[in-house]
């Protein structure tokens, strides 16, 4: 009998967790702050932004943990965000706004991680910008390892929370109103304006590793039939702020950022997109970095773009010798 009474004492202590857990995602269902404070959540335990037991080392670990039980004694163990978000995230109702919310939260991320915390015995030491956050010097190469890992969460997150739907959404709508409506600050946050490049930089991943998820990084797929268009009007916004034709509100170096990053991307990772973009685009793109002074990247992606290209292509060669 004691060991029958044992058996019973453990499942009711899992079925009481269950609950607790199920009924702690109603709040997800009706409050779109709560849905933001989960994000932030994921994004803190995956980059091991906050001394929390749960997510200090960071990780994928540290997103998903290890399931949910009554580990601790005399109550529930912590849940990881992770798994959380994936018991509720088909559930929420508004998904326009995650998108949104989530280049916030990968900006708000890339400032953490420029202006990491250091050793108390530097924290004299340390560089301090208006708004207080004390910024050190730190590894380019560690931020940037840092800065993809909190791009490919934000990427994840999107592609699984709205789908191909809301991967359109950000180019059509979501980055272009953000490169317009974001101003510059008055200061340079972090270490020599590292926060500024870095930003773009996350941004272009994003962006790029959102693409693959949603239309594929070939033609093999039904989705990348949709790429051209969506792709093209992306484009067309980035030569159209190149030309001129388009008012930028955010921080230059991170405009920068993001179109030599974004443009580097294509070539390198997915150059069947960039055949689909129209030639007169990659023409004035090619134009406007060459006006940055980047030759190779101009002729990069002329020399990618196809029969249509290479007559600007042989011009550029010609006019560099």
């Amino acid at each position: 009998m004691p060991i029958v009474a044992s058996l019973w004492t453990q499942k009711a202590k899992r079925w009481f967790d269950f609950l607790v857990f199920s009924a702690s995602r109603t709040v997800f269902l009706h409050n779109n702050d709560a849905v933001f404070q989960l994000l932030k959540s994921c994004f803190t335990a995956t980059l091991g932004l906050n001394a929390l037991a749960i997510s200090s080392s960071g990780g994928v670990g540290a997103l998903l943990g290890h399931g949910y039980g009554s580990h601790f004694f005399g109550g529930i163990s912590p849940v990881a965000p992770g798994i959380l978000y994936l018991r509720v995230y088909r559930s929420i109702q508004e998904t326009v706004f995650i998108t949104e919310e989530i280049v916030s939260l990968i900006m708000f991320s890339v400032r953490e991680i420029a202006c990491s915390d250091l050793p108390r015995e530097r924290v004299d030491k340390l560089k301090r910008t208006r708004n207080g956050t004390r910024c050190g010097k730190i590894s380019l190469m560690a931020a940037m390892t840092r800065v993809k890992l909190a791009a490919s969460l934000g990427a994840s997150l999107v592609w699984l929370s709205g789908g191909l739907g809301l991967v359109q959404a950000l180019f059509k709508e979501t980055l272009p109103s953000w490169f317009i409506a974001v101003y510059s600050s008055e200061h340079k946050e972090g270490p020599e304006g590292m926060v500024a490049m870095l930003r773009g930089y996350a941004l272009a991943y994003f962006a790029v590793l959102c693409g693959a998820f949603a239309w594929g990084i070939d033609s093999s797929s039904s989705a990348s039939k949709r790429r051209p268009e969506v792709l093209g009007l992306h484009m067309e916004f980035l030569a159209s702020a190149l030309d001129g034709k388009i008012s930028l509100g955010c921080d230059g170096v991170t405009w920068r950022s993001y179109v030599l990053a974004f443009v580097s991307l294509m070539v390198g990772c997915v150059p069947s997109w960039v055949l689909e973009v129209d030639a007169d685009v990659l023409r004035r793109l090619s134009k406007g970095l060459r006006q940055w002074n980047e030759g190779e990247l101009a002729l990069a992606i002329l020399g990618i773009g196809g029969i249509e290209t290479m007559g600007a292509a042989a011009e550029l060669i010609i006019e560099g010798q």
